[in-house]
């Protein structure tokens, strides 16, 4: 099944009546709405974390297939950017 979504990067935005509107990349998308600051961090962040999840994945078909080179990204690489996506999904000061 192949699906199509908003392309990111999405970011979200005090709107009004007193709302969090969750934009795509295009500045006029509306992808979401939520009364909850922290769901809009999370939603906004929905393409990287998509990116990242594919990325482990990625790694580890890599990993198993015995195939790596210096180009390949490694499992490490993979779980730092999954890192990095969600602190920044998380943090209290977006």
């Amino acid at each position: 099944m192949t699906t199509t979504h908003t392309p990111g990067p999405w970011r979200y935005v005090l709107g009004w009546p007193p709302e969090y509107q969750v934009l795509g990349d295009d500045d006029r998308t509306v992808t979401a709405r939520t009364y909850s600051e922290d769901d809009a961090r999370l939603i906004a962040q929905a393409p990287a974390l998509l990116a990242a999840l594919r990325g482990v994945m990625c790694a580890d078909r890599i990993a198993k297939s015995g195939e790596a080179d210096s180009a390949s990204m490694t499992m490490e690489d993979a779980l730092d950017q999954a890192r990095a996506v969600i602190a920044q999904a998380e943090r209290s000061d977006a």
